[in-house]
Formats: C-alpha cells, structure tokens, sequence
C-alpha cells in the first residue's frame, strides 16, 4: 500500500493555518490605502488568494511576491505568503515573511502564532515559547496557542506545565482530543498510568493510542488488558483496505507476527523508494524492525521521522512519544 503523507501533512497544516487567513482577510479589506500601485497591489493579492484555494502554490507564492513589491508595506502579503512557504516546508522562507510582518504589524497575531511554530520545529524552543507568549497576549481564548505550549512543554520534559496547558484545551476548547492524547502522554512520561488510560480512552482517532494505551497496561501488570486494547483496536480496522497498517500495529503491540508478511511488508515500503521518507513511513518501518528483532535500525527510522522536513507539530512529538516508548520496551 503506497503512503503519500506529504499531502497528509498538507491537509494537517491547513487545518491549522485556515483560521488565520481569516485574520488576514479582515486586514485586506482595511488595509488598503490609496493610489494606483496599492490599488494594483491589492488585484494582486486577490489573485495570489485565488491560487491559494485552487492548490496553485507556486503561483500563489509568485504572485504575492507581485503583492510586496507593488505595497512593500502590505501585511496580509507577507503573511499569507508566508503560511504557504509554511505548507510548503520552506521554513526559513515562512520565518523571514513573518518576521517582516511582525515589523509592520506587531499585534498580528498569525503572524506571530505561525513563527511560533516554525522556532518549534527549527528546535529554537526558548523562541518559540517567547512566540506562543506572546500570540496569548494577543488573543487569550485561542486554543490553538495553548495546545502547542502544552505540545513545547512536552519536548522540554516539562511534563506538569504541558499537563496545565492541555487541561485548558481539554476544559474549554471545542475539540479536545488531541489534547486527551497529548495530556495522557505526560502523564504516562510521569509514571501516572491509571491517569494517561482515563485521558487515552476519550480518544478515538490517533493511530498511536493503541500502543501508548499497551505501554500503561504493561508498567500496571495488566496483561489481559493489553491483550484487550490491541484486539479492540484490530476490529476497528477495515483489514481489507489497510492490511499492513493491521500488521505493523498488531505486531508492534503484541510480538506476534508473520515473518513472511512482515518481510513483505518491509519490502513494499523500501522498495518504492519510501525508506528515507515521510513520518507515517518511519513509523511502520521501524515498527517492522522492532518485530525483526533490530531494535538499532528501529531506532534509527523513529529519528528519522523526527527529522522530517515537512513535520508537523503533533506529528514530530508523535515520533518523540515512539522514541520513548522504545526506552520502555528496554526495560
């Protein structure tokens, strides 16, 4: 089964930057000022926005590049060039229209939010939090803000202040689920198991649940409910259309495997040319290894995925959550 999670990606960080092109939208329509260049400038922003919906990127970012050189003081230009440098994985790119926002506009608070993101997975974790600060300063309701706090905490090892920025999500945000996962995460990190299973079981759609859920069984002593959450977990599978995701899971959990299947599982993957590829790749590669016995090379495509140019947020502490659990199966 081919994996295409570069678009995967895409889609998660549209999802993320969809409500600030909002914010944007509402500074183009105040933002414009008078003479024919601004004028221009704006057709051209119109246009570059149009790109951007119909999925015409390159163009997009062309013709918001027309933009800034027509008004070297448009805002919303640099920013929505910005996100999509962002959903492009040209980082340092994103940063510098940010940046440039940020001197025009110091309360734009997409602008600021999105540099934020960028620090985080440039590894500049002091940064970051400065960005995630001040995105809260501006805008004390976003949920978002507090999620990635809570997910930078978590790379930090500040387990307690993750927890706290979860719980916020979790008490008050409209879709907490990501945040259950999150916070079951740090409780599991910290050794409160029974905590992390509560948090575990509101969530339903983290294909990494199943085994950070077996972790927590297995450090309680609870075999027979290990053995229960990798069961429930297959039947939800529809094992005709992913098959070797069924495999790896299973096999991850349990050790129990079919060594030609999962040479065949190995062999798909690497042999399309995905060994040095995205994150839902090295996830299942290494998974397979860990079934093979080689616990090095496992580690060495968990790192990898960590790696990944086009990671998201969740996604890189999703293979730092892997790399733990690896530290687990060791003991």
């Amino acid at each position: 089964m081919r994996m295409h999670a570069t678009n995967t990606n895409a889609i998660h960080r549209i999802k993320r930057i969809a409500p600030l092109l909002l914010l944007t939208a509402l500074l183009i329509a105040v933002g414009v000022g008078c003479g024919s260049e601004k004028e221009n400038a704006q057709e051209l922003l119109e246009l570059a926005q149009s790109h951007q919906a119909a999925g015409k990127l390159d163009d997009a970012v062309l013709t918001y590049t027309k933009a800034v050189r027509a008004d070297p003081e448009l805002t919303a230009g640099y920013v929505n060039r910005g996100n999509v440098k962002l959903q492009l994985g040209a980082f340092d790119g994103a940063l510098l229209d940010y940046e440039k926002a940020i001197e025009l506009q110091p309360d734009h608070f997409g602008a600021v939010f999105n540099s934020g993101i960028i620090h985080f997975l440039n590894g500049n974790f002091d940064r970051a939090l400065a960005q995630y600060d001040r995105a809260l300063e501006l805008n004390p309701d976003n949920f978002d803000t507090h999620l990635n706090r809570g997910t930078l905490f978590f790379a930090m090892g500040q387990y307690e202040d993750a927890i706290r920025e979860f719980t916020v999500v979790i008490e008050k945000g409209s879709d907490p689920e990501h945040a259950y996962y999150s916070r079951g995460d740090a409780y599991s990190d910290l050794g409160k198991y029974e905590l992390a299973l509560a948090d575990y079981s509101h969530v339903t759609t983290n294909v990494y649940t199943p085994f950070r859920k077996w972790i927590a069984h297995h450090r309680l002593e609870q075999p027979e409910e290990a053995e229960q959450t990798i069961a429930e977990y297959l039947d939800s599978l529809n094992k005709e259309s992913v098959p070797n995701d069924a495999l790896a899971v299973y096999g991850y959990l349990s050790g129990n495997f079919d060594e030609e299947k999962i040479d065949g599982f190995m062999n798909e993957y690497e042999v399309q040319g995905y060994e040095e590829g995205t994150v839902a790749v090295c996830f299942y590669l290494g998974s397979a290894h860990v079934l093979k016995g080689d616990l090095t090379k496992a580690r060495s495509y968990f790192e990898r995925g960590t790696r990944d140019e086009m990671l998201t947020v969740s996604e890189y502490a999703s293979m730092k959550h892997a790399l733990s659990a690896m530290d687990a199966l060791a003991e």
